[in-house]
Order: structure tokens, then C-alpha cells, then sequence
């Protein structure tokens, strides 16, 4: 998937054509049309093996389309070439354009050969190439997801590898315990062809944990019988069943997850990392005296010339009223100067809602101060009724 158009590096004093070669093939529109091209391929590669599977004539159009996908293919590689792709970067194109020509060779032969069917079945790797042009257009998405199924490729491949080995472990177990029980002649079990089969080697026995179990087709149609006249048995089949369900699928599910959270957070870690640096960009851009030293004045400079900072300022809803504060959040020992780790800090960490939150807080203590207010008010003129009431019932029994 390194085939992609970061590789060719311009050289010094290229001349103009070259150069405007080399923007075209890099362009985002040009990988779009490429994988546009190899999407119209692929179609016609699905009409053609689907002919051919029902002995039909495959349409004439499509093999026109096919070789004209394949002449423009040719034709990219010639202009990466041209403009300094290394050949080895493009091993892919290559290989996809060699195979091209070879089956239109042999396809022409009046006895096609093993070969053929080979060169067919392999053109499913211009999927690969419609994945690294889509990439190469721009589409970030895409990309992402790429990347995480390249990084988790080496997990799920170690994975599988562990599933086969304790799948082969259990089947070597029911060849020796279960196809012993299925031969007994001391009890009549279902007439079941498929229930001996699956136990008669541990080849058969492995496909019939993965068909059962992993797949989760008809698993009690074989065990069943078994456990109800050898219920000792169960120990060995239920323990297999729950032990590759929920014991190894879910550990590979965990592990898959695990690699992708990996993935997120050093993705984070480099969008932090990125961000520091664009903080730390600008931080030199204002400190016009070089001191690695901000005071009120220059921050204030730099808030209302550097476009950088504005843009900044902007996406954190900071206004000019605001810059006094947030000097004071960055100027910690009171020093009326701040350096670059200060101002990075707090503007990394910086809510862009914070103010509105302050105010909503302080409305919402005015609101709490009133309504405690007025409540005491309300309880005082109650004590007040109360006592002058009691004063007036005490004058009347006097």
C-alpha cells in the first residue's frame, strides 16, 4: 500500500513540464479519476467472471474497457516514472500491468493454459490499487481505517493462528474420546453420517468445530447424541463450545479492540504533539525581541497582527475584552511576563465555553442569593406574626 505519491521528492532545477507532470500525478483529482478507473475495471472483471461461470461469451465491450483500463494504466506508470517515481515503488502497477498483458496473450491462444485461469483469479489485487488511489484522493477516512487494518493485521493473524492450535487440540481430544463412544456397539445412536465423520480424524474434526462452533451451524445435531448416552462426555463438548465462544473469540475481539484504542491514542498523542508545535510557531512569531519573553504589551501586538493567533483567539470565542484574563491565567508567578511553556499550556487547556460557564454560575449564585433572601424574609415576618400573636394571647389571659 506504499505505493502511494509521497515518494518522488523534486529535484533541484526541474524543468517547467516536469514540474507540472509531477503536480498532476500528485493531484487529488488525477488519484480520483485512477480509482474511478480501476472501480469501471473491477466491474467489468465481475461481468466477465460471471460469463464465463455460466459458459457464456463474455460481453465484447467489456474486454474493450478492460484493455482500455489497462492502457491507462500503462500510461500512469509512464508519467510517475517520467517524473522520478522509483520503479520499486511501484511494484504494484507493475505487477498489475504485467499480469494484464500476459492474460491477453494467453487468452488469444486457442488452448488456454492453468496459467490463465491463475492471471484471472489474481487480477482481484486491483482492489488494493482502487484502495491506494482512493487514499491518495484525499479521503481521510478511508485512510484512517486503512491504517488500523494494517496495524491490527499482525493481531488477527496471531490470533488465528491460536484458535487453530486449541481447535486442533480439542479435535485431537474427540478423536481419541468421542469416536470411541460413537463406535461403541452397546448403544444404538441416530443413524448420522455426518456425526461419525466428524470424529473419524482430526482434520474432520477441526472443520467440524469451526462449521459448529465459530460458524454456529447445527452443534447439538452431533453432540447431543452423545452426551445424552455418555453425559460424561459433556465435559468435553460444552467445554470446548464455551471455551472457543467465550473464552478465545471474545479474547480476540479484546485484543483487536485494544490495538485500535492503541491506535486512537497515538493518534492523540500526535495531534497534541502537532498542536504544541503550532503554539510554540506562534509564540516565536510574537516574541519580536527574541527573549523567549512575553509582557502585556507584545501579547496584545501579536493578538491584533499575527493571523495565526487571531485564528486561534477566534476558534476559542476569546475577544479583546478577554486577552487581560488570559494573560493573567498564563502569567502564574505574577511577573507580568510569560514564556512559551505558559502560553502553550493555556491555550492547549483553554475552554472555549469557559467564560459562559462563569457567568451562567454567577447568575445561577444571584438567583440562589435572591431566593435565600426572600425566603428569610418570608420566615422572619412568619416568627414576627407568630410572636405577636403569642404577646396578644398572653395580654388577654392576664
Amino acid at each position: 500500500m506504499n505505493e502511494g505519491n509521497g515518494g518522488a521528492k523534486p529535484p533541484q532545477g526541474e524543468s517547467g513540464h516536469v514540474s507540472r507532470v509531477r503536480r498532476l500525478v500528485q493531484s487529488r483529482g488525477f488519484n480520483g479519476f485512477i480509482a474511478l478507473l480501476v472501480f469501471v475495471d473491477g466491474w467489468t472483471i465481475c461481468l466477465d467472471a460471471d460469463a464465463r461461470a455460466r459458459a457464456l461469451a463474455t460481453p465484447a465491450w467489456a474486454q474493450i474497457v478492460s484493455i482500455f483500463c489497462l492502457v491507462l494504466y500503462t500510461f500512469e506508470l509512464a508519467l510517475k516514472l517520467a517524473v522520478g517515481f522509483g520503479l520499486w515503488g511501484q511494484k504494484l502497477n507493475l505487477f498489475i500491468i504485467l499480469t494484464g498483458y500476459l492474460e491477453i496473450i494467453l487468452s488469444l491462444s486457442a488452448n488456454p493454459s492453468v496459467l490463465l485461469s491463475v492471471l484471472r483469479a489474481v487480477r482481484c489485487v486491483r482492489i488494493i490499487k482502487l484502495l491506494a488511489s482512493l487514499r491518495d484522493a484525499g479521503l481521510s477516512s478511508l485512510t484512517q481505517l486503512e491504517n488500523i487494518m494494517l496495524l491490527c493485521m499482525k493481531d488477527l493473524f496471531w490470533s488465528s493462528c491460536l484458535c487453530f492450535l486449541i481447535m486442533t487440540s480439542f479435535a485431537y481430544l474427540f478423536v481419541e474420546i468421542i469416536n470411541p463412544l460413537y463406535q461403541s456397539t452397546d448403544v444404538d445412536f441416530p443413524v448420522c453420517e455426518r456425526c461419525h465423520r466428524a470424529t473419524s480424524s482430526i482434520m474432520d474434526a477441526n472443520l467440524f468445530l469451526f462449521q459448529t462452533v465459530v460458524v454456529g451451524d447445527n452443534w447439538g445435531e452431533v453432540a447431543l447424541p452423545v452426551i445424552n448416552n455418555f453425559p460424561g462426555s459433556a465435559a468435553l463438548l460444552i467445554g470446548a463450545y464455551l471455551t472457543i465462544v467465550f473464552g478465545l473469540l471474545n479474547l480476540i475481539i479484546a485484543v483487536v479492540v485494544n490495538s485500535f484504542q492503541n491506535i486512537q491514542q497515538g493518534e492523540e498523542a500526535d495531534e497534541l504533539e502537532a498542536d504544541e508545535t503550532s503554539l510554540q510557531k506562534i509564540f516565536q512569531e510574537i516574541d519580536v525581541q527574541g527573549d523567549g519573553k512575553l509582557n502585556y504589551e507584545n501579547f496584545l501586538e501579536g493578538a491584533a497582527k499575527n493571523p495565526d493567533f487571531k485564528g486561534r483567539l477566534g476558534l476559542l470565542n476569546i475577544k479583546q475584552d478577554d486577552l487581560r484574563d488570559l494573560f493573567q491565567r498564563m502569567d502564574v508567578d505574577g511577573k507580568q511576563l510569560i514564556n512559551a511553556q505558559q502560553f502553550s499550556r493555556v491555550l492547549r487547556s483553554y475552554n472555549r465555553h469557559g467564560k459562559y460557564d462563569i457567568v451562567r454560575c454567577i447568575l445561577r449564585q444571584e438567583d440562589l442569593a435572591v431566593a435565600i433572601d426572600t425566603g428569610f424574609s418570608r420566615l422572619t415576618d412568619r416568627m414576627d406574626n407568630l410572636s405577636y400573636k403569642g404577646s396578644d394571647v398572653s395580654c388577654r389571659a392576664n
